[in-house]
């Protein structure tokens, strides 16, 4: 409740409480003293009326108050809340304070009473009633009789108050004993307050003096109906300048769509964003309702305007829309319909128009598209790492997590759903974990190390950093990712024992400060193992740069690498050369940087002596280049001609790979190991030595003998006294060391040095190697001769075989194998026999009778002879020895001979005197030959019976040619005739007066129908002939469907009213490339089989249309449909559904054969639906003519 008040000094000088506008006068009440209603009153008194701090009291009421008097009131920021009664009932602009202050002085002075005040109701109506027992008893009586005035909204008039019973509050001595008040009301007749006057002494007030105060209430009243309405029209005022300005800037908003609607919808104006999307010019759309605008598709007119109508009726209509703009591109929308009021004369708010805006956000949602991927992209990648997420909000419970959560703690997300984050640890840390939760929310970050308790009741040690941050949705929110430290702890206590380490390690550890942005170098530490490796003391390198240590050449290319670690920020291992006692020494050396502060601070390094390494690895390498060495030039050996030539190669090879210069090559000839190539620097300190004996005592022929390899390594102490003696002085000469080595069972190969022990265990190695790669080669060049003489029997086979392919009868057949046995082989016996009836017939023979070899005789299929068995086998059969055979057949001198069969045509016999097996390759050879001959054989056979097919085939088909030709002349010609004489004979019976009953008109009818039925199978049977033998003529060129549909529905029109039928056409433009002539025959056939099988009143449709690039023909009926099962024969000629004597419809049963082989000539095909007692569906799909259309009548246009 808000105090308007004024107060007159008493008479014993005490003062009465007294509010108005900003002033406050107190008697015997101090501030202190005031009721809590009293001092929200001032605070809100002082929030509604800005103003100093200090305020000045004032008597307004009398004339000899008190003036200039300043009391303490509350600050402005000391305010608990506002109150909001006026500015509900918009009177709350302007300074009232001195208006009531007149008329609070006026009602004093009226009624003489010592004060006089106004008092508004706060927004709940409840502050009086709330806080009656609050404060002196005085102040709860004014308060209860002010609430009765209010609650009753009359006039109270309370005198003499130590005896009234109308109130439960009463006054005590020197408290007022008068009180009078009447409600102050608004115009809508609601009462906001009260306007009081109270007085200490008892006193009467008649019902004048009520209505006299009543008239000030009034007063009161109509002064806060003229602030209200001034309030109300400068407050539209402004709304309305505002609304100007706002919906002006919104015009020229180039990213808004903005339009001003009459309320019944029609567009008043339309910005030029708006415009810019439809492409239309303003005097276009103006004027039209907005539903009607290409702003809007005709399926939104009706949502649209259902929009408009809500905004007219004064609601804020917000929408979301897709559309496109003129250029066709897709956009989305979002727009509000927003009503514009005004007030009529009756103050009355009404809608006055309408305002339509739209902005594009089309980029907006494929931006939140675009967001709404990364979330989820956000979402796989906190799931796919090894660190545990967390969102916790300001209880602590988790908001979102990632999926290692549940795998490292066990528990479900249904589970951690439920939990708090105080649940995944230990009991005994959750305080220091609450700590730290409120501490994130307050100083935005949070870092703590902390056992992570898991469902199992393990714990692990994690490390959480996070921070919190603002939700959208309000409060906070603390987002932490927790890592496994574990290993981390673990790292540090090794760290712990790395200094142990450092001291103890048998490798040379040091440790460099980085200085100038590292670009120089000071040793801070090295480990004992330095001091001893490198022969320098800690104290003597401590502080030093290695180029001071070491010298600028080595010293210069350590820093070199350090200063390349410094850059890279990564360890570095490489190689360098260090000097020590002299000689130069090879370290491995790693190093890696030492970060601090974002930067390397320090370099560490370890150093292994890798000397002995590298001189093995420079023994390595020269083996290395002697294996490549030879890999390079071994091709020359693998390509040999000739072992002239491996020797030769051999040679080079050993000098130039090895470099030895004294090689000696010996083959064996003649059971001798003659030299056959020696290198010319051999004879420098070796003489030449004579061939030697296979079987001989010297060394180089035991080495051939026993494959082994012969090692001198110093010749003076390694040949022995026993050669002395058997060998004559010098006769190795001066060769220090050598190495003799077997070249399979061809040779030797032997190598020499001048210095002792020079061949070494890795060369001796690879001359036995090279050794093994001559003897592979020689043997290469032995079988070489043998796979060259195969190679001209399969050439000599192939072109054998080319011949026999051609041959055309079966003398050519036996007289080309012959010539190929008689080329390539020269067995004693070769012979080639067919099979006649029940014996294999000798034909031709090469037989060397001079070594006693017979030729060989006819012999019965079902004996036991050689070639009888092969024939029976369908396989070679061979004998080992001819002789052992029990049989009647004279093999003379043969021991061994081989059968192979020829098909089931003959067989191919061979023969030799000696007991010896036959070569595989070549009996393979005669087995692929005879293969071929039967290939032939059998396909002279084929021959000779497709010609007999094909001469009875061209008889059958003379035969049938005639048959066609008699038919079309002799059955036709005269059945024309009679169906002619028929229709005159009809025509002449219709003309006659002939007696009733007469059977002349019905034999003619019955005459012409039979012959046009007659004539009808003759044409289908003729067709179809025509088109099985190829000889019916069907040019494709375009054809018009309508037209040929047409033209078949006018021809059986009448056959179809006959039986009551109605024949229904549904054609569309349809152009086929194909026989007009076949198209007619298709259409008949099917529409004449419709009407055929349609009772009476049944319906038939024919149809063209064009479907998935093809011109369609199709034909439906109403009859009597068919079984699924006869479709399958229902295209077979003389096939009916009914068949035989009882057959119910007439027919050949050709017209559907005909149908199916035209179609199929013209790359057409015939579908049929169809199903018993409902009816059939026939479809011929035929290919669509290109390079037109038709008009309506079926003719072609361009």
């Amino acid at each position: 409740m808000r105090l308007l008040a004024s107060v007159r000094p008493t008479g014993s000088g005490t003062r009465f409480l007294i509010l108005h506008g900003r002033a406050c006068d107190l008697g015997f009440w101090s501030l202190r003293e005031l009721s809590l209603p009293c001092k929200k009153v001032l605070r809100e008194q002082q929030s509604l009326f800005p103003g100093p701090s200090r305020y000045t009291m004032s008597n307004a009421s009398s004339p000899d108050s008190e003036q200039g008097v300043e009391a303490p009131i509350f600050k402005t920021d000391e305010m608990e809340e506002q109150l909001d009664v006026l500015r509900r009932h918009d009177v709350l602009e302007g300074r009232l304070e001195g208006a009531f202050d007149r008329m609070t002085r006026v009602a004093a002075d009226l009624f003489d009473a010592e004060a006089a005040f106004v008092v508004f109701l706060n927004s709940s109506q409840q502050w009086l009633e709330d806080h009656v027992g609050l404060g002196r008893s005085a102040c709860r009586a004014v308060a209860a009789w002010c609430t009765r005035v209010v609650e009753e909204d009359t006039p109270l008039v309370v005198d003499r108050t130590r005896t009234d019973t109308a109130s439960d509050a009463q006054t005590q001595e020197g408290e007022p004993d008068f009180y009078a008040g009447v409600p102050v009301h608004v115009s809508a007749g609601t009462c906001i307050g009260v306007c009081a006057i109270v007085d200490s002494i008892p006193r009467s007030f008649s019902d004048s003096q009520t209505r006299r105060l009543g008239d000030v209430g009034q007063m009161i009243s109509e002064k806060l109906e003229q602030r209200r309405q001034a309030s109300s029209k400068r407050r539209l005022a402004r709304e309305r300048k505002e609304m100007s300005h706002r919906f002006q800037a919104i015009l020229e908003d180039p990213n808004m769509m903005v339009g001003a609607l009459d309320v019944d919808g029609t567009l008043v104006d339309a910005n030029e964003t708006a415009l810019r999307y439809i492409e239309e010019d303003r005097e276009s759309v103006v004027g039209r309702p907005i539903w009607e605008t290409p702003w809007w598709g005709e399926e939104d007119r009706d949502t649209v305007r259902q929009w408009v109508q809500r905004a007219a009726d004064g609601e804020y209509v917000t929408y979301e829309a897709t559309s496109t703009d003129a250029q066709g591109r897709f956009y989305q929308v979002e727009g509000t319909i927003r009503p514009v009021t005004g007030r009529e004369e009756k103050g009355d708010e009404r809608v006055e128009a309408l305002v339509v805006s739209a902005r594009d956000v089309t980029e907006r949602e494929r931006s939140r598209e675009t967001l709404e991927l990364y979330r989820e992209y956000t979402d796989r990648l906190l799931d796919d790492i090894d660190d545990v997420f967390f969102v916790l909000d300001e209880t602590a419970r988790p908001q979102r997590w990632n999926q290692r959560v549940s795998e490292v703690t066990g528990y479900s997300d249904a589970e951690i759903v439920a939990m708090s984050a105080l649940d995944f640890v230990p009991e005994s840390e959750r305080a220091r974990l609450a700590g730290k939760i409120d501490e994130a929310l307050s100083a935005d970050n949070l870092q703590i190390e902390i056992p992570f308790l898991r469902k199992d009741g393990t714990t692990v040690l994690y490390e959480f950093v996070g921070g919190s941050l603002e939700h959208p949705e309000g409060g906070r929110r603390i987002a932490a990712i927790g890592r496994d430290i574990s290993e981390r702890k673990k790292r540090e206590r090794r760290l712990r024992q790395t200094e142990t380490l450092f001291q103890n390690a048998q490798q040379p550890l040091f440790l460099l400060d980085v200085h100038e942005e590292g670009e120089r170098f000071r040793l801070r530490r090295v480990n004992p193992a330095y001091e001893e490796k490198f022969e320098r003391t800690a104290e003597s390198v401590r502080g030093r740069s290695p180029r001071d240590i070491y010298g600028a050449k080595f010293g210069g290319f350590m820093e070199e690498k350090r200063a390349e670690c410094v850059r890279r920020g990564e360890a570095l291992q490489y190689e360098e050369k260090i000097p020590l006692d002299g000689a130069i020494t090879y370290w491995k050396t790693r190093i890696a940087p030492v970060m601090g502060a974002g930067d390397v601070q320090q370099i560490v390094g370890h150093a292994t002596n890798v000397t002995d390494q590298k001189r093995r690895e420079r023994t390595l390498r020269e083996r290395q280049d002697k294996i490549e060495a030879l890999y390079k030039t071994a091709d020359r050996l693998i390509r040999a001609p000739s072992k002239e030539t491996v020797g030769t190669v051999l040679v080079r090879l050993i000098r130039t790979a090895l470099g030895y210069q004294a090689v000696a090559v010996r083959f064996v000839q003649d059971e001798n190991l003659v030299v056959t190539e020696v290198s010319e620097t051999n004879f420098e300190f070796m003489p030449e030595r004579p061939d030697f004996r296979v079987d001989g005592d010297s060394p180089i022929a035991e080495v051939y003998r026993s494959g082994q390899t012969l090692v001198i390594g110093d010749v003076e102490e390694d040949i022995d006294d026993e050669d002395d003696r058997v060998f004559p002085p010098n006769y190795y000469g001066n060769p220090g060391s050598g190495v003799v080595v077997p070249v399979g069972r061809h040779g030797t190969l032997a190598v020499a040095s001048q210095e002792p022990q020079a061949i070494g265990p890795f060369d001796r190695h690879l001359i036995e190697v090279l050794g093994s790669y001559a003897a592979v080669v020689l043997d290469r060049l032995g079988h070489g001769q043998s796979l060259r003489e195969r190679q001209g029997k399969v050439e000599a086979l192939y072109e054998a075989t080319q011949r026999l392919l051609t041959a055309e009868e079966l003398e050519s057949v036996s007289t080309r194998i012959h010539e190929l046995l008689e080329d390539i082989f020269d067995y004693p016996l070769q012979n080639t026999g067919f099979v006649d009836g029940e014996s294999i017939v000798p034909d031709q023979t090469s037989a060397e009778h001079a070594v006693g070899v017979p030729p060989p005789e006819r012999r019965s299929t079902d004996g036991d002879s050689l070639s009888a068995q092969a024939l029976r086998a369908g396989d070679t059969v061979v004998v080992d020895d001819a002789g052992s055979l029990d049989n009647d057949v004279e093999y003379g001198a043969l021991r061994t001979a081989a059968a192979v069969p020829i098909g089931e045509w003959g067989v191919v016999v061979i023969g030799k005197t000696e007991v010896e097996a036959f070569d595989p390759f070549n009996l393979r050879l005669i087995e692929v030959l005879s293969g071929y001959a039967a290939l032939v054989l059998n396909r002279l056979d084929r021959e000779a019976t497709l010609r007999d097919a094909k001469e009875e085939a061209e008889e059958a088909s003379r035969m049938k040619s005639a048959l066609l030709a008699n038919m079309s002349h002799e059955i036709r010609t005269p059945l024309t005739s009679i169906i002619g004489f028929a229709e005159v004979v009809g025509t002449e019976a219709s003309t006659l007066d002939l007696p009733t009953g007469s059977p002349l008109p019905d034999c003619a009818d019955r005459i012409e129908r039979g012959g046009k039925r007659l004539l009808d199978t003759l044409e289908g049977v003729l067709n179809l002939s025509k088109l099985e033998a190829g000889q019916m003529e069907l040019d494709a060129e375009p054809v018009p469907l309508i037209s040929e549909v047409q033209r078949v529905a006018e021809e059986l029109q009448p056959k179809a009213r006959e039986k009551e039928i109605d024949l229904r056409l549904e054609t569309e433009s349809a152009w086929a490339e194909a026989d007009e002539g076949g198209v007619q025959i298709i259409a008949r056939n099917l529409l004449s089989n419709a009407i055929k099988y349609t009772e009476a009143d049944g319906t038939v449709w024919v149809r063209s249309y064009r479907a998935d690039g093809r011109a369609v023909l199709e034909v439906e009926d109403t009859g009597i449909g068919m079984a699924p099962e006869a479709v399958d024969d229902l295209f077979e000629p003389f096939r009916q559904a009914s068949e035989g004597f009882s057959r119910e419809y007439e027919g050949t049963g050709v017209g559907l054969a005909v149908t199916k082989r035209a179609a199929e000539e013209m790359d057409g095909s015939v579908d049929v639906d169809t199903e018993e007692g409902e009816g059939s569906r026939f479809t011929v799909r035929l290919p669509t003519a290109g390079g037109g259309e038709a008009s309506e009548n079926g003719e072609r246009t361009p």
